[in-house]
């Protein structure tokens, strides 16, 4: 994995706190990529093959949809050391 770009992967259905997030992590040296979805967030973390460095997801996310907390969960499931931030 030498010399690959790692990314912090932000989940936030509120695009206001989505833009919030993405501008601190940024500002903080870091590379983003942001979805809105838990859905996604999962399937992006599926086909990752160790890109991500990080986790930073909302829990509520939207009601009848997978939730933050699966989204972590599923993530430690693919790497037991994933660092995430809900």
């Amino acid at each position: 994995m030498e010399n690959q770009q790692l990314f912090i992967l932000v989940v936030e259905d509120d695009q206001l706190v989505q833009n919030l997030v993405e501008d601190c992590l940024c500002e903080g040296g870091f590379e983003t990529v942001a979805t809105p979805s838990g859905e996604k967030a999962i399937e992006l973390l599926d086909v990752a093959e160790g890109k991500y460095r990080a986790l930073v997801t909302d829990i509520n996310l939207k009601p009848g949809e997978i939730d933050g907390w699966e989204v972590a969960r599923h993530a430690r499931e693919i790497a037991p050391t994933f660092p995430s931030f809900t």
